[in-house]
């Protein structure tokens, strides 16, 4: 506040708040006192990451009256989100159980338009468009998850409705992440990389990707070990129904298949015309 030298002295009012960033207790005041809340800020998306972060941080203490706690109340969360974005979902399982079935017409392909890319993916292209496969498909669930992703990690982040929080045994505080190699908490982490490699492996078309199949799980968990447990068993949770799914949907198509290739081929035999004898002129 600036103060004149003319000026002996300045009185004003100002109102302070002072207690945890409890977004339902600050809510109550009527204060815009939310704005507090560093979330939204970061450049370029942080408003795509409020557009998640708020409606989250407001359903999760209304959750936990209904369930009081708050490890149960981020996995009722994770089923929640794998229900809505199912219909994606779905459309996902069925594109990556159809890729890796054109697997062995890709490679013959590549193998025949080795010399000429364009030739390769015009082939590639129409080959995809005559299975009705979007290669694409697979990747939408994903692209959704980021902005969620980084969303619960703000919240984990900056509300004060994890700390202390207990889960189960020996998981007392859903704020904290690994504080070491043989923490209790890596185990969390390790349910985490084991549920991604599991799902990566059974939705992975090209098997020659092995290195990325066991490289990504392990990216996620380096980066994972440290941040709050809480959202390491929100993405385990999205990453096993995920695993579940694409194994179910896997087998569906293969049964599917097994039927088309069960059913007999009827074709018309041809019919034996008899010759007439010509008649013999007297």
């Amino acid at each position: 506040m600036t103060i004149k030298a003319s000026q002996d002295e300045i009185r004003d009012d100002l109102t302070v708040y002072v207690g945890p960033l409890d977004w339902k207790r600050m809510d109550a005041y009527d204060a815009d006192l939310q704005e507090i809340f560093d979330i939204g800020t970061t450049p370029v998306v942080g408003w795509l990451i409020r557009i998640f972060a708020v409606p989250i941080i407001w359903l999760l203490p209304h959750m936990y009256d209904i369930i009081p706690n708050y490890g149960f109340v981020i996995i009722l969360l994770g089923i929640m989100v794998k229900l809505l974005v199912w219909p994606l979902s779905r459309k996902s399982v069925k594109s990556m159980a159809a890729m890796k079935e054109l697997q062995p017409q890709l490679e013959a392909l590549k193998e025949k338009h080795k010399s000429n890319p364009q030739a390769l993916q015009k082939a590639t292209m129409g080959l995809y468009k005559e299975a009705g496969v979007n290669p694409l498909a697979s990747c939408l669930p994903m692209l959704m998850q980021m902005p969620l992703l980084l969303a619960l990690y703000r919240v984990f982040y900056t509300t004060i409705l994890f700390r202390g929080a207990p889960f189960i045994l020996w998981w007392d505080d859903l704020s904290r992440g690994a504080e070491g190699w043989i923490d209790p908490y890596m185990i969390l982490v390790l349910l985490m990389v084991g549920f991604q490699f599991a799902q990566q492996k059974v939705s992975m078309a090209d098997q020659k990707n092995k290195a990325m199949m066991y490289m990504m799980p392990l990216v996620f968990g380096f980066m994972f070990r440290t941040v709050a447990s809480g959202l390491v068993i929100y993405w385990t949770v999205f990453n096993a129904f995920s695993f579940f799914e694409q194994l179910y949907g896997n087998r569906k198509r293969s049964r599917e298949n097994a039927q088309i290739k069960e059913v007999p081929v009827i074709t018309k035999a041809p019919v034996a015309r008899k010759k007439k004898k010509a008649k013999k002129s007297r």
